[in-house]
């Protein structure tokens, strides 16, 4: 899960992330205080998910109750 943030070292990760299987999620930037992150991974990699922070508090709940989450 990347959130709002004013650097770029984010996007780094989530792409290694992203690039071995793993799911990623990136708040919406226009829904984030300070964009540059968000932004930053959705440039690096194409996420799963790119959502609202309330989507992504739905979306944590519904695989955490589906037992996807570890």
């Amino acid at each position: 899960v990347l959130l709002t943030g004013a650097n770029m070292d984010g996007a780094e990760g989530m792409a290694a992330i992203h690039a071995h299987g793993g799911l990623t999620l990136v708040q919406q930037p226009s829904d984030a205080a300070v964009p540059t992150m968000p932004e930053a991974a959705i440039a690096r990699c194409l996420p799963d998910h790119i959502l609202p922070l309330e989507g992504i508090q739905h979306m944590l709940l519904s695989l955490g109750r589906r037992g996807d989450l570890a």
